[in-house]
């Protein structure tokens, strides 16, 4: 039986709200993390202690984290849509673009980070 194009309209907005949310998640622990990391960065014991380096490597695995629920979610409820289907080509392009944007922010905040220490 052949989805709808309504039901692909939906899918498509309760995956890009769930993206949303995801990034926002990072965004907001990105920019708690930065001041504190340039805090441990400029104390007298910043260059020699492992501590900034542990933070920024936890920071990251938790964004990567972040990418990867986008990415199993796309893999297991959008990857495997009807090709033949207008409507599902189209939830299915716009969500692998959203995964690509996501990928990328991830990319620019990692640099934040890293300039902050």
């Amino acid at each position: 039986m052949p989805r709808s194009s309504i039901d692909a309209a939906a899918l498509q907005e309760r995956y890009l709200v769930f993206v949303d949310k995801l990034l926002a998640r990072g965004n907001e622990l990105v920019n708690q993390t930065i001041p504190q990391l340039q805090q441990l960065a400029s104390s007298p014991v910043g260059v020699h202690d492992p501590v900034p380096g542990r933070v920024l490597s936890a920071v990251k695995t938790e964004l990567r984290g972040l990418f990867w629920k986008a990415e199993a979610v796309f893999s297991e409820q959008l990857d495997c849509l009807d090709r033949q289907d207008r409507a599902w080509v189209n939830l299915h392009t716009v969500a692998r673009d959203s995964l690509d944007y996501f990928n990328d922010i991830i990319e620019r905040w990692v640099a934040r980070l890293e300039r902050a220490t």
